[in-house]
C-alpha cells in the first residue's frame, strides 16, 4: 500500500486459541498498523461467556465489536487457520449490511472453504487421537501433557471450535473480497493446509493474491512470528 495512513489490523485466532496470541505483535509492526485482536466467547477476556455452537452464532458474537471498529477506519483482516473462515463469513455479513469493506485480507493456514473436506471430523476423535493430532500440529507441547488442568481447558475450547468447523457447510455464491489477498502457508504443512490448497483462496477476490510460504509446519504462527510480521509490514 506504500503510505503511512493508519490502518487497523483485526486479528482472528485459530481453533482452541484466544486473540491474546496477538497481544505482542504491536511492538514489531510498523507504527501505522494498529493491532486489534478480536476475541471470541469462552476464552481470553471473554472466558466467562458460553462457547458458540455454530459459526453463525460466532459471527453474531463479534459483529457489533467489529462494526464499531471499522465504521470510521481503514482496516485489514488477519485470520489464521479457522480464523480465515471466520474472516470470510464475517466479510459476507459486512457486505450484506453495506458496511465499509477491508482494504486487505491475510488468510493463513487453511484451505479455501469451497474445497472438499478430506480429514476425519475432529469432534469424533478420541482424547488419545486428539492429543496425537495436537502434538503433530504443534497446538500443544509434550510438556503440556503433564498439566491436566491446562489440557482440560484447551480441549474444551478446541473441541467446541472443531465441532463448529466440522458442521460448517460452504454455500455458493462466492462472496469475493473487493481487495487484494495475502495467502500464507507453512512449508512443512503437507497434511492440512499445504500451499496449493491455501492458494485456492485466489478465487475469492476481485483483486490479486500474494502468496508466501513460511518456514515451519501448520503451527508457524507459534514458531515463526517474525516471518509473518515481515510480510504484514511489507504489504501494509
Amino acid at each position: 500500500m506504500g503510505d503511512t495512513e493508519k490502518i487497523k489490523l483485526l486479528c482472528f485466532p485459530y481453533s482452541g486459541a484466544s486473540a491474546l496470541i496477538y497481544s505482542g505483535w504491536a511492538k514489531h509492526l510498523d507504527k501505522h498498523i494498529i493491532v486489534t485482536p478480536v476475541e471470541l466467547p469462552g476464552r481470553g477476556l471473554r472466558f466467562k461467556e458460553n462457547l458458540c455452537e455454530n459459526l453463525e452464532q460466532l459471527i453474531d458474537s463479534i459483529f457489533n465489536f467489529v462494526k464499531t471498529e471499522i465504521e470510521d477506519s481503514k482496516y485489514a483482516f488477519f485470520g489464521f487457520c479457522v480464523g480465515s473462515i471466520t474472516v470470510y463469513e464475517l466479510y459476507k455479513r459486512i457486505v450484506d449490511n453495506n458496511l465499509r469493506e477491508p482494504s486487505h485480507c491475510f488468510l493463513c493456514a487453511h484451505p479455501a472453504p469451497n474445497l472438499p473436506k478430506v480429514d476425519k471430523p475432529l469432534k469424533d476423535m478420541s482424547n488419545e487421537e486428539l492429543i496425537a493430532e495436537s502434538l503433530r500440529n504443534g497446538r500443544i507441547r509434550k510438556e503440556d501433557l503433564n498439566d491436566q488442568e491446562y489440557l482440560n481447558r484447551f480441549f474444551r475450547v478446541w473441541k467446541s471450535d472443531c465441532t463448529i468447523m466440522d458442521n460448517y457447510r460452504f454455500s455458493y455464491p462466492i462472496y469475493k473480497f473487493n481487495c487484494d489477498l495475502t495467502l500464507l502457508s507453512g512449508k512443512e504443512d503437507t497434511f492440512f493446509a499445504p500451499a496449493e490448497v491455501v492458494a485456492k483462496w485466489e478465487g475469492f477476490t476481485t483483486g490479486s493474491s500474494n502468496k508466501y510460504v513460511i518456514d515451519g509446519s501448520h503451527d508457524f504462527i507459534k514458531t515463526n512470528v517474525p516471518a509473518i510480521i515481515d510480510v504484514i509490514n511489507k504489504i501494509l
